[in-house]
């Protein structure tokens, strides 16, 4: 059972009263057939509860002289004091949360969603959250669950209403049918071939050879009996192995086609039910046995959107500008071919003053790609099968972003507690830490990480939290911990949820990674980031401060955001090859001479007017047998020759 603080408690009844219609269908005056009353019975079972008035027969009498015909009970008064809901007990309080987001309350689906996300919000903090179980009436049905990352289902998704017969020819049509292929698949029995009818016809449309698995039984042919359905449950999963499967649902189906593919729990579709099964023994000897069925699952979300996978992925985003009036910057983002091994244009950099909006562009960028926000991107909106957003600043603004689907993680050191930002505890990245490590194993990515932990950390400290088989040994790295600085923890922990969450063609939006960094480590997150999204084929936004990150990067992946004399922002790019650079030469042509430092120019010019020439300067200044630097020589002189 789900235990809540006190303060919870009261941080969620606060927000869902503070909202409109807290009680939908059955606020005052909403409908002449329904009361508070009626709401509070979804509740309690209001008729087997005693009455404190020995007038009435039961709490259900009770609370309906109260509140109906005297009104002199307020709901405050029904809820808290005579019901106990938020000093009683537990169930009870869980029941309210679940009933103020029924369909039997409401009837909005928008609505419903407004109310679950921000009662989600405050529900993270117990490492819980309402997930949708069911649909009555197109209208999703949630249920409290421990736990995060429950809800699968996209807010997107409608229920499936075309019927599915199995093995038997389509009584009512428009419908499908699926029909065994009798075929063994290293002891699994999966393979169908899937038809469309539109109407009475004879033999209907062949949309191609789908495969069917199951947790439960290698055989699915045992599980889908004769008949009809409507959709398969959580334990299913599917995968066509040609492109043109998904095609035709798409040419028949048009925009619902994602609602049929989810129905059949598609994991080429739906990038999350992949996650859930690829490592099993079906998925990898079944459903990814034909040749074409890798590139399938990798490449059918390019082709439902309309992309060509061998188009680069660029795009324009209009970014706001809170500081000018929201006025919107265009910014090009090209990554190149996400696909090509060779692609040197996977991580791009945004660089500028404090304040110019990197981390607003950064956040915003993630909101309008999970939410689908089309009229920001030109010419379509990015296809990536996940949005990661990374950063361990205390100032970011990825940990509050909401998507309308399952394909965005926060990866941080943020939390929300009652609609307030607050930074997790030491504990609490443990035990995420630990999550994220459990998932690295289930995807099979211990070398992966190894590998990359590898750029960060000493061979001793590598070769003690991680054994023979790559494992990261949690109880080692517990006493060792004490060796790394800051940062590294920092970066270990970064690097370790990034791992843990990434997919193919993933874009990662990582927040000033150079905070608690020294320079070697500054260095080591862009080769780490570089190797994860070579890897993965996937690719990186990093919006930053630092020049060694620039040294790091082609000129031609580096957007600097500037000011106007007029405050107005604009995009411009690097003068210079970065790549390689010195650092002064790229701090120059990022920032302007005006981020030297003025006590440095003063000490120069102090040093030319005490000691006059060259020699004396020199002598002054010289440290044992360090070499005084070219650029100082040259400035020197400068001011020598002024004098």
């Amino acid at each position: 059972m789900i235990t809540y603080t006190p303060e919870l408690k009261r941080a969620i009844y606060d927000c869902i009263n503070s909202m409109d219609s807290p009680l939908g269908r059955y606020d005052n005056n909403s409908s002449i057939d329904l009361n508070e009353v009626d709401f509070l019975k979804l509740i309690w079972d209001l008729p087997a509860m005693p009455s404190e008035d020995p007038r009435f027969r039961n709490a259900e009498a009770d609370a309906h002289q109260h509140m109906v015909n005297n009104s002199d009970w307020s709901l405050d008064d029904a809820l808290l004091k005579r019901f106990n809901l938020l000093a009683g007990d537990e169930k009870f309080f869980s029941r309210y949360i679940e009933v103020i987001v029924s369909p039997e309350v409401r009837n909005n689906r928008t609505e419903i969603e407004n109310y679950v996300a921000n009662i989600n919000t405050l529900l993270k903090s117990i490492h819980c959250e309402l997930a949708i179980v069911d649909f009555v009436n197109e209208l999703p049905c949630y249920r409290l669950k421990e736990g995060l990352g429950h809800s699968i289902v996209p807010i997107d998704i409608v229920p499936n209403n075309i019927p599915i017969f199995i093995n038997t020819t389509p009584s009512e049509f428009p419908a499908f049918l699926l029909k065994e292929y009798t075929w063994d698949d290293y002891g699994h029995k999966t393979r169908y071939s899937l038809y469309y009818f539109k109407n009475n016809e004879t033999s209907g449309v062949s949309i191609g050879v789908v495969r069917i698995m199951n947790h439960r039984e290698d055989n699915t042919y045992k599980l889908l009996n004769e008949g009809k359905i409507y959709s398969l449950d959580k334990d299913y999963c599917s995968l066509a192995s040609e492109i043109s499967y998904y095609t035709q649902i798409k040419n028949i189906l048009g925009s619902s086609y994602k609602n049929f593919l989810y129905a059949i729990r598609d994991a080429a579709c739906f990038s999350q039910i992949c996650d859930e099964f690829r490592e099993t023994s079906g998925f990898r000897h079944s459903l990814l046995r034909q040749s074409t069925a890798e590139e399938t699952l990798n490449y059918a979300i390019y082709v439902l959107a309309g992309y060509d996978i061998n188009d680069p992925t660029s795009f324009v985003f209009k970014a706001n500008i809170p500081y000018f009036n929201d006025a919107q910057l265009p910014i090009k983002l090209d990554f190149g071919r996400p696909f090509d091994k060779s692609n040197l244009n996977r991580i791009v950099a945004l660089i500028g003053d404090n304040g110019v909006g990197k981390t607003s562009i950064l956040s915003q960028i993630a909101e309008c790609i999970v939410n689908g926000d089309h009229d920001r991107f030109t010419p379509h909106i990015p296809v990536f099968s996940e949005v990661i957003s990374a950063s361990y600043s205390i100032f970011d603004r990825f940990y509050n972003i909401e998507g309308s689907s399952f394909n965005y993680t926060y990866c941080g050191i943020q939390k929300k507690v009652a609609d307030q930002m607050s930074l997790m505890t030491f504990d609490e990245q443990a035990k995420r830490r630990y999550e994220a490590i459990q998932i690295i194993k289930h995807h099979d990515r211990q070398y992966n990480l190894h590998k990359y932990l590898s750029k960060l950390l000493a061979k001793d400290v590598i070769d003690c939290i991680f054994d023979d088989d790559y494992n990261f040994i949690e109880d080692n790295f517990n006493k060792v911990q004490y060796r790394l600085s800051s940062g590294q923890y920092m970066l270990l922990n970064l690097t370790i949820e990034i791992v843990a969450n990434i997919r193919q063609n993933t874009l990662i939006l990582l927040d000033e990674p150079e905070v608690h960094l020294h320079t070697k480590g500054i260095t080591t997150i862009v080769g780490i980031i570089n190797s994860i999204c070579n890897d993965f084929a996937s690719c990186c936004i990093m919006a930053t401060h630092s020049s060694l990150i620039i040294q790091n990067m082609l000129s031609r992946n580096v957007i600097i955001i500037d000011r106007e004399l007029d405050g107005s922002p604009i995009i411009r790019p690097m003068r210079i090859e970065s790549l390689g650079e010195n650092l002064t030469t790229i701090t120059e042509d990022v920032f302007g001479r005006s981020v030297i430092s003025p006590y440095y120019i003063k000490m120069v010019k102090d040093l030319v007017e005490d000691k006059c020439d060259m020699d004396n300067i020199l002598q002054s200044i010289q440290n044992n047998d360090v070499p005084i630097s070219m650029s100082l020589r040259i400035l020197l002189e400068k001011y020598i020759s002024e004098k």
